[in-house]
């Protein structure tokens, strides 16, 4: 359920912003990530890319990308750079932070009635079965598996 709730958080600050992977956190990670200094670690990575993976696969996400969303070729380029390159380094900090995450109008609908019924195990289980008619459930991981 924790990672369900990571989903929910990123899919709420992403309701009226644009966001980076580097937001795909729990808020008490994230202060504790602040104050120890610790790098991204590798498992927080594929875990993130799974994540976007997963949420455009599933249509409730898009990358704000120049002109048209990218076509499937360049997504595919996309994840393998960032699973290629350590957020933790300048080259890949700037593939991490270039790509930004923003809802869909089916990503808005689902996390507005989320919010709306307060059921977080409802709503998560919703998210579990639509992921898995996509055939991205959490039975399967590391769609582009980190490298580093």
């Amino acid at each position: 359920m924790e990672l369900i709730l990571q989903y929910k958080k990123f899919f709420e600050i992403c309701r009226h912003d644009v966001n980076s992977l580097f937001y795909y956190w729990p808020s008490e990670s994230f202060r504790i990530y602040k104050l120890s200094g610790v790098q991204y670690a590798s498992t927080w990575c594929q875990e993130a890319l799974d994540f976007a993976y997963r949420v455009i696969k599933i249509n409730f996400m898009v990358l704000d990308y120049p002109d048209v969303d990218p076509a499937s070729q360049e997504m595919d380029d996309i994840f393998k750079k960032m699973s290629d390159n350590s957020p933790n380094n300048a080259d890949g900090g700037a593939i991490w932070s270039t790509y930004q995450f923003y809802l869909m109008e089916k990503g808005h609908n689902f996390i507005d009635a989320w919010l709306a019924s307060g059921d977080d195990r409802l709503f998560g289980q919703k998210l579990i079965d639509i992921f898995n008619a996509h055939n991205v459930g959490f039975d399967k991981q590391a769609f582009y598996p980190v490298k580093y």
